[in-house]
């Protein structure tokens, strides 16, 4: 009898082992194959703070496109990944147009500069025509609002307390996330401080208008023109250039991205510095914190 009580206890006990560990494996088969939340975006900026603050807690989807995020147009795929999203995270400002002709669920969007709407810069210009999104107008709100540091700042702050309301359980993670970009983002904002404030009645080319915020926040007076880096500019916008270098202390033009050899040298040629400042709408092979880091490089090198 004693045997037998022996016997069946061991076989309850290896029992016991083998549905913990199916349990524990099925645990573990169920983690591994848990769908994350997908989090959709519409800059480069908030790609870049939702992969960092979210980690490899979520999926981000940022469509790779050349056209310029603000003016582009969604395909039907697109459309539908921004409609089933978990979190569709937003600019302001009158970015990303497309949003205004498309259907998407009120609940899971935000607008990640609605923080600081009251701040918001308006603008009225002519309409243009250049890129492959053709005819458009720079009226409206000026929207490359993270060029301003600390809106940056709080585009970031905006993120990361949307992934804390989706996740509640990661929050202690984003937070630590959110802080190091915050981090990063506030010692280059003193950096621009620093190179720029020193400087009384700085006043700066651009090659588009699209550094109003920067601008406005780092104390500079901006000219801007519709050069594309990858066209010769007319005759007329030459000699306007010429014409503003003769009666303004600029000697300096900011552009979002390298020009042709052949503009950079003839700017250079005519007294001025060419100065790649990128404003990070569109995706880089780098993280927006690093692009913004060399941008800072490129302008203490350029107006030094």
């Amino acid at each position: 009898m004693k045997t037998f009580t022996i016997k069946t206890s061991l076989s309850i006990v290896i029992l016991s082992l083998l549905i913990s560990c199916g349990a524990e494996k099925k645990q573990s088969m169920e983690d591994n194959t848990k769908v994350k939340p997908v989090i959709a975006v519409v800059n480069f900026p908030l790609y870049s703070f939702a992969s960092q603050i979210g980690g490899d807690k979520v999926e981000v989807f940022f469509p790779q496109f050349d056209d310029d995020p603000a003016y582009w147009e969604p395909d039907d795929f697109s459309i539908a990944k921004y409609q089933n999203a978990d979190l569709i995270l937003l600019n302001g400002a009158d970015y990303a147009k497309w949003i205004s002709k498309v259907s998407l669920p009120a609940s899971t969007q935000v607008n990640t500069s609605k923080g600081f709407e009251d701040q918001l810069i308006e603008i009225k210009g002519e309409v243009h025509s250049h890129g492959p999104e053709g005819e458009h107008s720079h009226t409206g709100y000026a929207f490359t609002t993270w060029l301003d540091l600390k809106n940056a700042i709080k585009h970031a702050e905006a993120v990361n307390n949307a992934l804390g309301e989706l996740m509640t359980e990661e929050k202690e993670t984003f937070n630590a996330n959110f802080n190091e970009v915050k981090g990063q983002l506030s010692q280059l904002d003193g950096q621009l401080l620093d190179i720029l404030g020193s400087r009384e009645n700085l006043v700066l080319f651009a090659s588009h208008p699209v550094y109003q915020y920067f601008e406005k926040r780092y104390g500079v007076q901006i000219i801007s023109y519709h050069w594309e880096p990858d066209q010769m500019p007319s005759d007329a916008d030459w000699k306007q250039f010429e014409h503003e270098l003769d009666h303004h202390s600029a000697k300096a033009m900011l552009w979002e991205e390298e020009p042709l050899p052949e503009v950079r040298e003839k700017i250079e040629k005519m007294g001025a510095e060419v100065i790649v400042f990128n404003p990070g709408g569109n995706r880089t092979e780098t993280g927006f914190l690093h692009l913004m880091k060399q941008n800072v490089e490129n302008l203490r090198l350029g107006l030094n």
